[in-house]
């Protein structure tokens, strides 16, 4: 086989890359949507990573928050030691995996990576990048990441630029990314769907406390919030930007946003599989959260290229605002689901 590409589907999330892939792999699969909709309820905050204020709450079994994988890939991991130590191939290791219809994440050097911010830079920047395909004749790989310009793209690199980057790489955490994450959609998995499950994490996220208790939690070098209260770490790091004692970045609130989005298709799928289910008024609240959240970051855009930055204050005031006015929904949507929950098992 000279060439084989593996299918993309576009993710609903994806402020962080690992979320993009899991998202790019699994949501092409009909019977993923429940495990989706059970998930990406919760959002935490390291108050010891200010950098990086807000993101899912969604640890692999190792308790890795940043990890692609979830109980819907089957995987495996080949870490840059062991490829060296026993002379392995990098380039046929990709290739045989993506004949087997295995998606591989890995981190690169982005500075070997045509069409990266990095690589337009001349800068080493260590990020995750997923090969989905190869031509073997053209000598290239398919791979899936962001571009220059920040945008999600499939786009194309010689095998011998990506093996470059995999190898001249400088790793940040190097126990988690010095590996190939190799995975591919686990058909034989299905997850029941179960509003208590959906309820109960709910309930953590109004009250701000932690879904699950592992070793993020455990680790007394994590400080952790959760749920609500990661508004105001994110409003923290407003506060910095505004003084300009930090670069100005807009995940959090894409993050954020993207979390509204995703409250409104799950509370669309929940109203699909309980007919009985009226949620059209929170699905409109979280629409208007989104919208909020969206417009927010994009005038912080605004802010920064017009030299405004004392204007953020305004930005740190709606997120405050938005923050009181959820909570009374979110309380409301609880009950709702409580009490479908109640009437499915007592009918």
């Amino acid at each position: 086989m000279m060439k084989k590409v593996l299918p993309v589907h576009k993710p609903m999330v994806r402020g962080y890359l690992n979320y993009a892939y899991q998202m790019a792999v699994i949501g092409q699969l009909p019977h993923a949507q429940h495990w989706i909709f059970q998930n990406y309820i919760q959002l935490v905050s390291d108050v010891n990573s200010p950098l990086l204020p807000v993101q899912f709450y969604l640890p692999d079994a190792s308790g890795y928050n940043w990890s692609p994988l979830c109980p819907l890939l089957e995987h495996q991991l080949i870490s840059r030691d062991v490829l060296i130590q026993h002379q392995m191939e990098f380039i046929d290791v990709i290739m045989e995996s993506i004949r087997q219809n295995r998606y591989i994440c890995i981190h690169v050097n982005e500075r070997y990576i045509p069409g990266t911010a990095a690589e337009q830079r001349q800068q080493n920047f260590n990020h995750m990048i997923m090969i989905h395909g190869f031509d073997q004749e053209a000598g290239e790989f398919a791979f899936y990441g962001y571009d220059a310009k920040g945008q999600l793209s499939s786009r194309t690199v010689k095998v011998d630029q990506m093996k470059q980057g995999f190898f001249d790489n400088t790793y940040n955490y190097e126990q988690f990314e010095s590996k190939l994450i190799i995975m591919r959609p686990r058909d034989e998995v299905r997850f029941h769907l179960r509003l208590d499950y959906i309820v109960d994490q709910l309930k953590d996220f109004v009250h701000s406390r932690a879904t699950i208790r592992n070793v993020m939690d455990y680790d007394q070098g994590y400080q952790l919030l959760y749920g609500l209260d990661t508004y105001d770490f994110v409003n923290k790091n407003l506060k910095l930007m505004a003084l300009q004692e930090r670069d100005v970045d807009v995940t959090a609130l894409h993050v954020i946003g993207e979390h509204k989005l995703m409250m409104a298709e799950r509370l669309k799928f929940l109203m699909n599989q309980f007919p009985s289910l009226r949620l059209d008024g929170y699905i409109q609240s979280y629409t208007q959260f989104k919208d909020e959240f969206f417009a927010m970051r994009n005038y912080l855009l605004k802010l920064e290229f017009t030299g405004e930055l004392e204007r953020v204050d305004s930005i740190i005031d709606k997120i405050q605002r938005i923050k009181q006015e959820e909570q009374p929904v979110l309380e409301a949507l609880i009950e709702a689901l409580q009490q479908e929950n109640d009437t499915s098992l007592n009918p």
